[in-house]
């Protein structure tokens, strides 16, 4: 797993640098996915109780470790970044924070 290392910041960078140059394979996106649901599965609490959820309740269509295609990952919906902080870093790491109006409004 390359999740905390160089090498996984690398591909990350590497995939949004210039896409055209070097478009991304599937297999490519697919490595990308694992590994950054892998890391925020284990860094973000509120994704991790997510996904326990998921397994429990059999919503990761059958799997019983981990997703083997970008296609098995869970996504958090909507409303859990409306209830709750959703980070997989400490607060005092964020330089920037973004917002929009489908996760913002309160009304």
């Amino acid at each position: 797993m390359l999740t905390t290392g160089p090498k996984f910041q690398e591909m990350i960078l590497r995939s949004i640098r210039d896409p055209a140059v070097s478009p991304m394979t599937e297999e490519a996106f697919n490595e990308l996915a694992l590994e950054s649901y892998a890391h925020q599965r284990e860094e973000n609490p509120v994704y991790r109780r997510f996904c326990e959820h998921c397994r429990e309740h059999g919503r990761l269509r059958g799997l019983k470790d981990s997703p083997q295609s970008w296609k098995d990952i869970p996504a958090l919906p909507i409303s859990a970044f409306k209830a709750h902080e959703v980070l997989s870093f400490p607060r005092e790491r964020i330089i920037r924070d973004f917002v929009t109006s489908g996760t913002s409004y309160d009304g």
